[in-house]
């Protein structure tokens, strides 16, 4: 059974939602903090009561009552005939109840109708949740139950359902339709499990003999002592836990007392046989109750269950999440929905189906946005041809593209040195490696990038590319670029962001006990900043500078520059290092002589301030 189309009506966060379509397999649930992702699952999985949306629209003053008291959801669910069957078998064995069908009882054999009917492979049905009630509001594929005459003048006939069959057992006037839908929602409900993001107290319970999970975990215990008859599959569930917890060699029941089972945790070797050693689950940590009775549903159910699991990151390390996920993963045949904040986790999930909850500022709500598997997946290929991850942006406001990793590093900093405007939520992204924006290559780059935010996107807004000037023919690609697109590409005023460090003091300031003066890099310097070596790649700075010598951190190639002058003051045993001695001379140059990165930081504030 998989869980379609669902909206919602005043609930929390929520006034009235536009319908968002699931899929089969996983479903993730974003948005931030506050927006209602854990209100959705609490109200998807019927785990809810009513707490109405307030605003001043609904709440004028505070002595008005809102126009409803009630919160409510209309869900689609699909399932496939043995499950229909499965559930027929849970609550109406034996009975008899009323069917429409479309003859007069001497028209037609009466069992073909139901042999029709089960011959069909995929039955929908739309559930109302409106508070304590629940109304089935539309069915599709289903016989009409227990209604006498319809308005086609079908007549209704009794049948027993038996022995995997529907049996005619003759005509009837008794309206069983509401008893046999309520019992059906009733059985559905019982197919989804919520997991919730607090410490479960399912350690302990009275014994029994089912072997089917409570939606709230509370008899664990009992349907694990009957996993423990079965020692292939109980070997198989204590395997799955031990790959999320290593530490865990396993999980077994005991009886205690005359009305209690308790389960209990191995942290030393079961071959040990010292079950004085085991700990009561209760008194395990955090997410290990909630990972024993998920991989239980997971690995035992007969059927497919529909699975909420809320923010699994808020009670498991990231490893145990990406473990745990890697176990969903093989077995599809359920259906996850999963809130989370973690790019980790999302990645984790695969290609997942992705329901995003946005707050409505003007509305004063939260509504619904779902992106599906295969569009996550374009982003995430686009994302991936212009060398950036979905992890590198999920959750900003706003995204600064900028050239590679040590920009990434060091355009934080001199924000916060030195910028009037913030990050606020902005975050900054290398877009490329080495290369993809010269030539053919940067024209690549927009049009993804235009591929990316075109409609509603997960993708935040791009206030910026910000690059390297570069030399020679990439120059002149990028030139044109900025030219093509000035209020998004700005180029930096130098070749590139190393010619802003080349400074003798920052420099001597990384090396300890070298021979080395700053005088003499000083020397070192001077003698070669006009050294053609430097400007191989555009013979024009090379004329500029000479032109102007004072001007020459222009347009020299300030990467070379700098990995010779490294070499010099080591004696050739230390390399210049982009991503690590950027990152410490630019956290020198704020500390001591912050104007000399000004120019950088006035063109990141006018991106900043399209925030």
């Amino acid at each position: 059974m998989y869980l379609r189309k669902a909206k919602i009506e005043n609930y929390k966060s929520f006034w009235k939602t536009k319908e968002v379509e699931f899929q089969p397999g996983f479903n993730v649930v974003v948005g931030q903090n506050n927006v209602g992702k854990t209100a959705l699952l609490e109200i998807l999985s019927r785990n809810f009561t009513s707490i109405p949306h307030k605003t001043i629209e609904t709440m004028p003053t505070p002595q008005t009552f809102s126009s409803s008291t009630v919160s409510s959801s209309e869900i689609l669910f699909e399932l496939k005939k043995y499950e229909l069957l499965n559930i027929f078998r849970t609550f109406l064995k034996n009975q008899v109840f009323g069917i429409c069908v479309p003859f007069t009882p001497n028209d037609v054999n009466y069992e073909l109708f139901m042999t029709d009917f089960l011959f069909r492979d995929l039955f929908q049905f739309v559930v109302k949740y409106s508070g304590a009630n629940t109304v089935i509001k539309e069915k599709t594929n289903f016989p009409n139950f227990g209604i006498e005459v319809s308005p086609n003048n079908q007549k209704m006939l009794r049948y027993q359902f038996d022995d995997e069959v529907f049996k005619p057992v003759g005509a009837t006037g008794v309206n069983l339709e509401e008893d046999i839908w309520n019992k059906f929602a009733n059985v559905v409900e019982q197919q989804m499990y919520f997991f919730k993001a607090e410490r479960m107290k399912v350690g302990e319970c009275v014994p029994g003999q089912t072997a089917v999970l409570a939606n709230d975990a509370s008899n664990l215990p009992e349907v694990l002592d009957s996993l423990q008859s079965n020692p292939e599959r109980y070997k198989r569930y204590n395997a799955a836990l031990k790959r999320v917890f290593p530490q865990i060699d396993g999980i077994t029941v005991k009886i205690v007392g005359r009305d209690r089972v308790r389960a209990n945790v191995w942290q030393h070797e079961m071959v040990s046989e010292r079950e004085d050693l085991a700990v009561p689950l209760t008194m395990s940590g955090t997410g290990i109750s909630q990972v024993a009775s998920l991989l239980y549903v997971v690995l035992t159910s007969e059927f497919p269950r529909i699975i909420f699991i809320d923010e699994p990151n808020s009670f498991l390390h990231p490893g145990a999440v990406k473990k745990l996920f890697e176990i969903l993963r093989e077995y599809p045949q359920h259906q996850y929905i999963v809130s989370t904040h973690s790019p980790g986790t999302i990645n984790a999930c695969g290609n997942p189906n992705i329901i995003s909850v946005v707050w409505d500022q003007k509305r004063k709500s939260s509504d619904l946005s779902a992106f599906k598997a295969s569009e996550t997946l374009k982003m995430q290929s686009l994302l991936s041809d212009i060398g950036s991850s979905f992890s590198d942006v999920f959750g900003a406001d706003n995204v600064i593209w900028v050239e590679g990793k040590t920009e990434e590093k060091c355009f934080p900093e001199i924000i916060l040195k030195l910028c009037t405007s913030k990050m606020n939520g902005t975050t900054l992204t290398s877009v490329v490696q080495t290369g993809d924006l010269e030539g053919r290559h940067a024209r690549k780059v927009f049009q993804i990038y235009r591929q990316l935010s075109a409609g509603e996107s997960l993708m935040p807004r791009a206030l910026a590319f910000i690059f390297d000037r570069e030399m020679g023919a990439a120059r002149e690609v990028r030139e044109e670029l900025a030219k093509e697109n000035p209020e998004l590409v700005k180029l930096l005023k130098r070749v590139m962001f190393e010619n802003y460090l080349i400074d003798s003091q920052a420099i001597h300031s990384i090396f300890i006990d070298v021979q080395k003066s700053v005088k003499d890099i000083d020397d070192w310097i001077e003698q070669n900043k006009l050294d053609k070596a430097y400007y191989k790649a555009d013979c024009s700075f090379y004329k500029l500078a000479c032109k102007t010598p004072s001007n020459w951190t222009v347009y020299v190639d300030g990467a070379k520059f700098l990995s010779d002058l490294f070499s010099f003051i080591s004696d050739g045993t230390a390399e210049f290092s982009k991503t690590l001695h950027s990152v410490q001379l630019t956290k020198w140059l704020l500390k001591n002589k912050p104007e000399t990165l000004r120019e950088v930081a006035n063109l990141l504030d006018e991106a900043l301030a399209k925030n």
